[in-house]
């Protein structure tokens, strides 16, 4: 980022000068808000959750789902929306060569490429790779399986459920499913919808999204808004 841009708040800001007045010019940063929005909705599910402490399972649960549905969503838009703001930085550095912005026009451009091999290439072309066998990026890799489930959900008899015991098993011990629904049964869907979900999704992002930075040599825009993160 050159010396006449900065973040203001959730904004780059970028003031540029002609014929002696100033303009300004604003880039929105909306991978923080996402993340925010992902905060709040989990707070909004752990709220819910703790209102209902010891009941049955019942129609407050639908106002779990749909918090608990917002956080995940707004997590993994978090993530898509960060490398892509990321290789827009990369692309306007006045240091990067015409080879590297030939890259980041590809990347951009593409619809093929999925969102953690956006971060891997970035990564990668910055001098150093993230390997998938790492534990933050398995989790951000299960965290997107779980978000694709969600958003092409296929709706399984209870007896003969294939897809929710496939991604069930990959999602055990990783979060504490709800307590309303049945403990015996699968994770995914109905477990799912909890906080302690929610909170994992929330850190399964910022420690990826940490781990990156740290690899590619470039400042975490999360640190100055971790205050409004809430991961507890």
């Amino acid at each position: 980022m050159d010396q006449n841009k900065a973040i203001i708040g959730n904004i780059d800001g970028k003031i540029s000068d002609a014929k002696g007045c100033g303009k300004g010019n604003l880039r929105h940063s909306m991978s923080i808000q996402y993340i925010m929005a992902a905060s709040h909705f989990s707070i909004q599910t752990k709220m819910i959750e703790e209102n209902h402490k010891g009941d049955v399972f019942g129609s407050f649960f639908d106002e779990i789902i749909w918090n608990s549905t917002a956080s995940i969503m707004m997590s993994t838009s978090s993530l898509e929306a960060y490398i892509n703001e990321c290789i827009l930085d990369f692309f306007e550095s006045a240091a990067t060569s015409s080879d590297d912005r030939k890259f980041c026009e590809d990347m951009i451009a593409s619809t093929s490429i999925n969102t953690i091999d956006k971060y891997r290439n970035l990564s990668e072309r910055k001098g150093k790779k993230i390997e998938k066998s790492r534990l933050a990026c398995q989790n951000v890799a299960l965290l997107m399986s779980l978000r694709n489930e969600l958003i092409h959900f296929r709706s399984e008899w209870a007896d003969d459920e294939k897809r929710h015991a496939r991604i069930s098993r990959k999602l055990f011990r990783k979060f504490q499913g709800s307590p309303f629904t049945n403990q015996g049964g699968n994770l995914f869907p109905m477990a799912c919808f909890s906080y302690s979900c929610n909170r994992w999704a929330i850190k399964s992002t910022l420690s990826f999204i940490s781990e990156f930075c740290e690899s590619a040599g470039i400042p975490n825009k999360f640190n100055q808004f971790r205050h409004r993160i809430i991961t507890d």
